[in-house]
């Protein structure tokens, strides 16, 4: 018996290929499918919270994660990464709740992950998918400044909307703060 389960374990770890790991700063463009980009460090970690601000009114709160291996797609291939998940509520001056992402799990509309890491400046680049039919997508920086506060920097791109691509969009506003170095403090 002992040696049919060292044989199986024998013949299943030549077949088996393990999953390659890449450092948190590996871009998935030509990696083997299934890699794993790990944040082996730690580096994503100062960043995990919650965080406050208010812009023109409205109290925009973030709840920023750290996700371990979390499946992603480029183009037809699957690979894992460490990522950085931001979810955010927007409140008007009332209280009211104009826009959140607390309950949403889809990662193709109002998903806001890393995309990189730079240690050196403390910033934290992301990716916004946008919201119906993609809009207000775009780039989002966010620097450590210290142990309390972060900057919120959002590059929203242009959308081009019609009634052929995008035939049933409710609302086309962009609730995410469009600013520069806005200061969020952790609570």
């Amino acid at each position: 018996m002992k040696i049919n389960i060292i044989i199986f374990l024998l013949i299943g770890s030549v077949f088996c290929k393990a999953q390659q790991e890449y450092p948190i700063n590996t871009m998935p463009f030509n990696l083997p499918p299934n890699s794993y980009i790990k944040d082996f460090n730690n580096e994503l970690n100062p960043y995990i919270g919650t965080w406050l601000s208010e812009y023109n009114g409205q109290q925009i709160t973030l709840y920023i994660n750290k996700v371990i291996n979390k499946n992603f797609s480029y183009k037809d291939k699957i690979y894992f990464k460490d990522a950085i998940i931001v979810k955010y509520i927007i409140k008007n001056n009332l209280g009211n709740i104009l826009q959140s992402t607390i309950e949403n799990n889809d990662d193709k509309r109002n998903f806001i992950s890393h995309t990189v890491i730079n240690t050196a400046s403390n910033q934290l680049g992301l990716y916004y998918t946008g919201a119906d039919c993609g809009i207000g997508w775009g780039s989002i920086e966010i620097k450590k400044l210290n142990s309390t506060q972060i900057s919120w920097s959002y590059y929203p791109n242009s959308t081009t909307l019609n009634n052929i691509t995008c035939p049933n969009v409710v609302d086309t506003k962009i609730y995410l703060p469009e600013t520069e170095n806005l200061v969020f403090t952790k609570q």
